[in-house]
């Protein structure tokens, strides 16, 4: 979304209240009454607590008193992360009617940094999908072809950013969940470190693999999210992805020759064994047993309120050996200490956030839709979804990962190929 005001150059004006924070909070919410009925992003609003908050960072804005640099800031939250007061149902009918009564700890933080809570956005159901669809909130669409889908599992969260229903949102990334979305509706998305923002709070898909992580405008907003500075550059890894479409290989064409520009040391690598689409499937297996194990005694109760493919998903992982089940443990601490070898300390890594772009709603999603995001979960690293240049389709995204703990030097990396162009 290049071409876009930051939050902070917005908020040089609030002083003066020019602009407001609560005129900023009413264009969202005026997006939302032109876009969400043929969009479907949002399933709850809170349009009188909205304003209230609106209102009163307004005031500390004039009166210099902000509670942080993104005090005011209206976003949207994903249906399976609680906030006190609305409808917390992860996209699954047997919580149709649950209400949090507590914030999770991510969106606790924020309220207390000053953000503008003003709804709920669609999801995938359980988070087990790419393409936000549930027989509870039904199929969101993609904000600029509603052929489409918008990806998933957070697709609601990247749309209400994407037609500015929100400038920002939390959302889930548990294979690719956040970046999936962000790349295909044209956003930034980021999944920070594992352990960075805490998931309490969060209706678990996978306790092993599941990430909270934000979808917004521009680097510069995430970064300011995550409270992360910017970092010099040194290296940069360029993933060796084969087979790439014309539009991808020429992104990465351009990711490489801005690295080289800006004084990178660039190198070429592959991912590590085993196979990304091996390592797929020992994540998908991962996510079947443990949101089995979280359910106890009661999932199969449970599961008859649930869609026939999604329960069969689950019953498929609890009925698979105990030793298939290692082996996608095990797969854990070995993308640790193989992400440690290709990245070493302080270098980025550069790959596409997925094979292609959004596909219509009609026709079946692709297998490898989380090929390449699903190792930064397996090892816990950071990894960004910025924009790839425009090439006259349907977005693309440019994919930066960084060593475990190191979110700044993503960040730095998705900023240096933020508004990258072919020419």
């Amino acid at each position: 979304m290049s071409g876009v005001l930051t939050w902070q150059q917005m908020t040089a004006g609030f002083g003066r209240g020019k602009p407001d924070v609560v005129a900023i909070l009413e264009d969202c919410l005026a997006a939302v009454d032109r876009r969400n009925a043929s969009l479907n992003a949002l399933v709850h609003e809170d349009r009188p607590d909205a304003r209230a908050a609106a209102a009163a960072s307004a005031l500390r804005w004039r009166r210099g008193e902000a509670l942080s640099p993104i005090d005011g800031l209206p976003l949207v939250v994903k249906a399976n992360v609680a906030v006190k007061g609305m409808k917390w149902t992860a996209a699954l009918k047997p919580f149709a009617n649950r209400i949090a009564d507590a914030d999770a700890d991510v969106v606790a933080d924020l309220r207390a940094r000053g953000c503008v809570i003003l709804g709920i956005a669609n999801m995938h159901e359980a988070a087990m999908g790419g393409t936000t669809d549930s027989p509870l909130h039904g199929q969101c669409r993609h904000p600029l072809d509603t052929r489409c889908v918008p990806g998933g599992s957070s697709g609601g969260s990247a749309v209400a950013v994407a037609s500015g229903m929100s400038l920002a949102a939390i959302g889930t990334d548990t294979m690719g969940s956040v970046r999936l979305p962000s790349a295909y509706c044209g956003v930034v998305g980021i999944k920070p470190s594992a352990g960075l923002l805490s998931t309490r709070g969060v209706e678990a898909l996978s306790t092993s693999l599941d990430h909270v992580g934000f979808h917004a405008r521009c680097v510069d907003d995430v970064r300011l999210m995550v409270s992360k500075p910017d970092v010099a550059l040194r290296e940069a890894v360029f993933i060796d992805v084969p087979d790439l479409p014309p539009g991808l290989d020429a992104a990465m064409t351009a990711a490489r020759r801005q690295c080289v520009e800006h004084g990178l040391k660039v190198r070429t690598a592959a991912l590590p064994p085993p196979d990304p689409s091996v390592l797929r499937r020992l994540g998908l297996l991962l996510c079947e047993r443990e949101f089995a194990a979280l359910r106890g005694e009661g999932l199969e109760a449970f599961l008859l309120g649930v869609s026939p493919g999604f329960a069969e998903m689950v019953r498929w992982g609890v009925r698979q050996p105990p030793e298939k089940a290692a082996r996608a443990l095990a797969a854990l601490g070995q993308a640790r200490t193989d992400a440690m070898a290709l990245l070493g300390p302080s270098a980025i890594a550069v790959l596409p956030t997925a094979r292609h772009r959004a596909f219509p709603i009609d026709v079946a999603p692709p297998v490898d839709q989380a090929d390449l995001t699903v190792f930064a979960n397996f090892a816990g690293l950071p990894a960004v979804s910025v924009p790839a240049p425009p090439d006259g389709g349907l977005p693309l995204g440019l994919q930066v990962m960084a060593p475990a703990g190191r979110d700044d030097l993503a960040l730095a990396g998705a900023a240096l190929l933020e508004g990258l162009s072919l020419s």
